[in-house]
């Protein structure tokens, strides 16, 4: 938790820590281990729709989506949490919107 709250604005890391106590520890190792079973890779690779992948700075790794998806639009935001919504709601719209205002029926 401490690695994904780095950078959290003080709201976003009460409003996780909170809701992490609210599960039982069997719960949250449910959680990570299904999250870390989870491959998105397939079901990214049949998609052909539109796509963007927003990211914070600094939590780009060597298997990152936007490394093995290159055609999908990527942006970051500097200063956040993992909860980048959260932190830096006002960016994380502009972006969304950006995005979504480029999409045609």
């Amino acid at each position: 938790m401490k690695k994904i709250l780095a950078g959290a604005k003080p709201e976003t890391d009460l409003l996780e820590r909170e809701g992490m106590k609210k599960l039982s520890k069997e719960a949250n190792i449910i959680i990570i281990k299904t999250i870390f079973d989870y491959d998105p890779v397939p079901a990214l690779q049949s998609y052909n729709g539109p796509a963007l992948i927003i990211s914070r700075q600094g939590e780009e790794q060597g298997n990152s989506l936007h490394k093995a998806f290159p055609g999908i639009a990527y942006k970051t935001i500097g200063g956040t949490s993992h909860w980048i919504h959260l932190d830096k709601p006002d960016e994380f719209n502009k972006l969304l919107d950006d995005f979504l205002s480029t999409i045609k029926e």
